[in-house]
């Protein structure tokens, strides 16, 4: 695992996960496609499908480097030659008007008074939770109203437009002397954000979910699929539909 690139925040929990099983106990050699497969069902009692996928395809890369640079002697992949679970449904939460004017006042209600900022980002732009807490004042333009996230989980830089009101949320933040826009650590905002929707009874709605709501408002607002992406980072088409919820209803109003 590398330190330096996008994930491995997420890729070291996922190791962790993997060192408490009783599988990292066995060395690779000696691990086979049945252990691989009870592994697999036992965690899709715990966790999700796509949890689970996720973590089968970091254990299967762990197979291939130890085979092709480790000088590992393995038959063949372990991984490779099991069921594979589904990625699962996309997530389609977004939030009602009441809901989002619940959430907005529950973080105002966080000790942490870079939390409201935060969030208000992330309806308002769309942007990854490491591409907002990794935001810089230099690289944000309040006069064109844009800002240029560098980090980004493509790796290639992109920028992005401000709404009103978060250009009015911006404007409002004191300057912090790391030079980040929001100088909060992934964890205390983690901690803080389940609070705060927990205070505004709202269920079954992650920090992730604020990407999708903020992307399906946009496209509800007219934006093509091409300007879409370009807020979004999105390479494909394709990835970007599983972030916005088409409401069939409002299709039937634009039929007429």
């Amino acid at each position: 695992m590398s330190n330096g690139k996008r994930g491995s925040r997420a890729e070291s929990y996922r190791i962790e996960t993997f060192k408490k099983h009783a599988l990292a106990k066995h060395a690779l050699s000696t691990i086979t496609p049945q252990m691989v497969a009870a592994w697999r069902d036992a965690r899709l009692t715990e966790v999700s499908s796509g949890t689970a996928l996720r973590e089968l395809q970091l254990l299967g890369h762990v197979f291939s480097v130890a085979i092709r640079e480790w000088g590992v002697r393995i038959p063949s992949n372990p991984v490779g030659l099991i069921r594979k679970p589904r990625s699962g449904k996309a997530r389609d939460r977004v939030l009602t008007a009441s809901e989002r004017t619940a959430l907005i006042a529950a973080c105002d209600q966080c000790q942490n008074p870079w939390i409201k900022p935060v969030v208000v980002f992330a309806l308002e732009t769309a942007a990854r939770r490491g591409e907002i807490l990794a935001l810089r004042w230099n690289d944000v333009d309040l006069a064109h109203r844009t800002a240029l996230l560098q980090v980004t989980k493509t790796g290639e830089p992109r920028r992005i437009p401000l709404s009103s009101a978060c250009v009015s949320s911006l404007e409002s933040l004191p300057r912090s002397l790391d030079g980040r826009v929001f100088p909060v650590s992934m964890e205390a905002l983690k901690q803080a954000y389940e609070r705060a929707v927990a205070r505004a009874g709202i269920a079954n709605f992650t920090f992730h979910d604020l990407r999708h709501d903020a992307l399906t408002r946009l496209a509800r607002q007219g934006l093509s699929v091409l300007e879409l992406r370009a807020i979004s980072g999105h390479t494909t088409a394709n990835m970007l539909q599983r972030y916005v919820s088409i409401d069939a209803s409002e299709l039937a109003v634009k039929l007429g």
